[in-house]
């Protein structure tokens, strides 16, 4: 070997050492970082957030179903008389709803025609859930998605219908939707995790093996 390929050698050597040495501590951080962003706990809090989510809200549907029923009975000719309506106001605290509203079928649309909410609460906006009385009768009796309520809805006798809820802030079924899209997101993480950790070693070797045989072509 002639002095040239041997200087070409150790220059080469001296110019891999501190890069190899580079390249690990890169991977090594990389890797720590990923290992952190995927790691058990963050996976079964999400998981825990969606199953906790998901909970509540079978709950709740549960409830303002089960009241609707509860004061559809209560109130079957599907009106309110002036003197019960003090009563009925009062009776709302108890049943932990928001509202509870009338509706009546007018020519085949639906029709709000009285609201009462529980003493001592702030008169807000109603929302108008004329719309979805009757695809709500047709399936589980709950109304979720619309404005800023989640209600349940039951037939009173004759053309009416009985509708309680709660009250949800605009973004509460969007949150939850944005719950599981994340646990989703996450996972997919996971597995591209191991794909870059792949990418990361080849790209080290093919740039060591590429600048090595560059330095033998020099040095010959």
């Amino acid at each position: 070997m002639t002095l040239r390929a041997r200087l070409v050698l150790a220059f080469l050597a001296l110019a891999l050492v501190p890069l190899v040495l580079l390249a690990l501590f890169t991977y090594a951080q990389m890797d720590f970082t990923l290992q952190r962003m995927s790691s058990r706990g963050v996976d079964s809090t999400l998981r825990a957030a969606v199953e906790v989510s998901k909970t509540s809200i079978v709950r709740l549907e549960a409830t303002v179903r089960a009241q609707a029923e509860t004061w559809a009975e209560a109130l079957p000719e599907g009106t309110i008389e002036p003197e019960r309506r003090e009563a009925v106001r009062s009776a709302l605290p108890a049943s932990k709803i928001d509202f509870l509203e009338i509706y009546q079928l007018e020519r085949g649309r639906w029709r709000r025609v009285d609201a009462v909410e529980p003493p001592g609460v702030l008169p807000l906006p109603r929302t108008d859930l004329s719309d979805r009385i009757s695809e709500a009768l047709a399936g589980d009796r709950v109304i979720r998605g619309s404005g800023d309520v989640l209600a349940g809805v039951w037939p009173a006798t004759g053309s009416h219908a009985v509708v309680a809820g709660y009250r949800v802030p605009p973004d509460f079924f969007t949150g939850i939707e944005r719950v599981g899209e994340g646990l989703g997101f996450y996972r997919r993480f996971a597995g591209v995790r191991d794909v870059y950790r792949v990418m990361l070693v080849g790209l080290m070797f093919l740039f060591v093996a590429a600048l090595t045989a560059a330095a033998f072509l020099v040095a010959n």
